[in-house]
């Protein structure tokens, strides 16, 4: 059998065809591991020692915190290692309406360069002065950008509700006509009790349930199961206010 000599640091090795093939495998595998002189192995985006992922990018990878109002709505988050040195892009989405289904048009309003640190968690801040003038509405931010290795990323803030009303404020009814179920958001400022009831266009009370408001916007899907075809009243109460409207049901 013909074999082949393998000369290393001056020692001579023989082995079988099979044996150098793995040899050689092995060899190449570990020469492409091993870092270039200088380059980072930490992973952060654009490392060539990292695959990025979407599960990396994942909305619970960053949270956005919104705090204060008069001076300007500050933006508050803390980047893992993995978002070193990431310029982020802010932008603010806001619409005078609660109804989380309003369209929002983006507008940019900032930026913040990145900070490398690949070893630690790194808090940033960015003060949007502008908001001062929103008064009313839904306001939400968003910070976008792409990472060295052209991976694009975007994380959202919740939502920030300004002016929330003193009573009940419908927000959203939908679908309508309505036809299994019916979906009621409703809006105001303080936490309080209320019964969300469905009458006939004769005046019968065909639904009746607890319905406790929340500071902010509460929704609730109501299942309108066997009810026939035709107009009915939709009524919320509290103690403070009521609210109706005209809800029609289609089969």
């Amino acid at each position: 059998m013909k074999r082949f000599d393998l000369t290393a640091a001056g020692t001579a090795a023989t082995c079988s065809p099979c044996t150098f093939a793995i040899l050689v495998f092995l060899l190449i595998f570990t020469l492409e591991s091993v870092p270039a002189s200088g380059a980072s192995v930490f992973p952060f985006p654009g490392s060539s020692s990292e695959a990025l992922s979407a599960a990396a990018f994942s909305p619970d990878s960053l949270t956005i915190r919104l705090e204060g109002e008069r001076e300007g709505i500050v933006l508050r988050w803390i980047a893992p290692p993995l978002f070193s040195c990431l310029t982020y892009t802010v932008e603010r989405a806001w619409t005078t309406s609660f109804s989380t289904t309003a369209a929002l048009q983006w507008k940019e309003v900032g930026t913040v360069p990145g900070i490398c640190n690949v070893s630690e968690y790194i808090p940033y801040s960015f003060v949007d002065p502008l908001s001062t003038d929103i008064t009313t509405g839904r306001i939400r931010y968003r910070l976008s950008g792409e990472t060295l290795g052209g991976w694009e990323f975007e994380f959202y803030s919740e939502d920030h509700l300004l002016a929330l009303p003193d009573r009940i404020e419908l927000v959203d009814l939908y679908p309508l006509p309505a036809s299994q179920v019916l979906t009621v958001s409703l809006a105001v400022q303080q936490p309080r009790a209320a019964i969300l009831q469905l009458f006939s266009s004769a005046g019968r009370r065909v639904m009746r349930m607890d319905f406790p408001l929340e500071s902010g916007v509460s929704t609730r899907t109501i299942e309108l199961g066997s009810l026939p075809a035709g107009a009915y009243i939709l009524e919320v109460r509290s103690d403070a206010d009521v609210l109706r409207k005209m809800v029609q049901v289609m089969r």
